[in-house]
């Protein structure tokens, strides 16, 4: 938008609506509205100056071809002279307030300067374009103005012409009357010439005083419009550091979180590599327990190579105890069953050898058996062993924890 505009324009605002500026030539202005031939429904217009807002409703209703309405009060320009907003899509004809001269918007082409011809004048008359411009064709048609003399003027006439009436008559012979009378008449026009001059001084002072007042008008208006200006920018200012405030809230919050998002991230990380040394430490575990079940089963089975060692033994000391009572009795019954010493001696040496053949297997079981405990031990160490690093391992993740 243009400051202190002089002709009537419209600019695209930020939110997409229309924003028309109008200048101010009329003290009372009326607003005059038309639509497009063809359009339908009712159309809205808000209106405002550097005091507040002028008129904000319908404009046009339904069906109205054109309107004109008479604001609440006389508007104030401001900076931007006055404003008005409607929707991009409405379908304005015209908008119009009070009366302002039609001008001509020309534009160069692409950068390059173009010459605009005026047309209505006797001769060719080209304006230069080199930028966006408009341009009112009234300034080229001379206005008739009537010639209004001044008092001074008139004074100057009356002097010219009595002073030539005096003249004319100098070589006339005049009546004493008639002397008396231009004494009179110059005396008069002497009062008329003072008076004359005291009138002048006093046109001066009245033009200089209405020039004064008129700067100081206009001076006040200006200093008027800086001051509405200065408010808006004040709650602007104000606007855009409570504006500027929560952003830097918003920011302090965001460093906030983030950070908090990066412990949680290397917390998780720590976690995750928790989870694993228990997965892997599960694993350790059900490992060692298959182990386990293995040698417990080697053990039960060790456990019955005893049994039946044992039984065994008892098997070995029974028949050594019958072989001793078989040998009492064949002692005792030697001359008696002297000729069945040879069945016996074959008997006895059948135990002898079966005796012999069972300290071999008992021997060979001792030693299996004595291999079995060994391993055994081994095994039971090594269990050990695994089951104090797992603990170990354990106790350390239940420490970083």
């Amino acid at each position: 938008m243009r400051a202190f505009c002089q002709v009537a324009q419209r600019v695209a605002s930020a939110d997409g609506r229309w924003r028309l500026q109008f200048p101010l030539f009329d003290a009372a202005p009326t607003l005059r509205v038309s639509r497009q031939s063809g359009s339908h429904g009712a159309l809205q217009l808000m209106l405002e100056d550097s005091i507040g807002s002028l008129f904000d409703g319908c404009v046009l209703e339904d069906g109205q071809a054109h309107s004109t309405h008479q604001l609440p009060r006389a508007p104030v320009a401001g900076y931007y002279g006055v404003l008005a907003s409607c929707g991009n899509a409405e379908p304005f004809a015209s908008v119009q307030l009070g009366h302002a001269p039609d001008v001509l918007w020309v534009a160069s082409d692409e950068n390059a300067c173009r010459y605009l011809q005026v047309s209505d004048t006797p001769q060719p008359l080209y304006v230069q374009v080199t930028q966006a411009l408009w341009f009112d064709p009234a300034t080229l048609s001379p206005s008739m103005t009537a010639v209004v003399p001044t008092p001074a003027q008139v004074l100057e006439g009356l002097q010219a012409c009595f002073d030539s009436a005096l003249q004319g008559d100098s070589a006339l012979v005049h009546s004493e009357a008639q002397a008396a009378e231009r004494n009179q008449l110059r005396v008069l026009i002497q009062n008329l010439t003072a008076e004359r001059d005291g009138l002048s001084v006093m046109v001066a002072d009245a033009n200089r005083q209405a020039v004064e007042m008129q700067n100081l008008g206009a001076e006040r208006d200006a200093l008027l419009q800086c001051a509405v200006e200065a408010d808006r920018l004040q709650v602007q200012l104000q606007s855009l550091t409570a504006e500027r405030d929560a952003l830097l809230h918003r920011a302090q919050e965001v460093d906030r979180l983030a950070v908090q998002v990066q412990n949680l991230g290397a917390e998780r990380d720590a976690l995750l590599q928790r989870a694993l040394d228990a997965d892997r430490l599960a694993v350790l575990v059900q490992n060692l327990n298959a182990e386990r079940d293995v040698f417990s089963q080697r053990a039960a089975a060790t456990d019955h190579l005893i049994v039946q060692l044992q039984n065994l033994d008892a098997e070995r000391d029974a028949l050594t105890r019958q072989v001793q009572n078989h040998i009492e009795m064949q002692q005792q019954q030697d001359q008696y069953f002297h000729q069945r010493s040879s069945e016996a001696q074959a008997q006895i040496q059948e135990a002898l050898g079966r005796l012999s053949e069972l300290e071999a297997t008992n021997q060979h079981l001792k030693d299996q058996l004595h291999a079995n405990q060994v391993r055994l031990a081994q095994l039971d160490q090594h269990m050990e062993n695994r089951v104090g690093i797992a603990v170990n391992t354990l106790a350390c993740l239940v420490n970083k924890k």
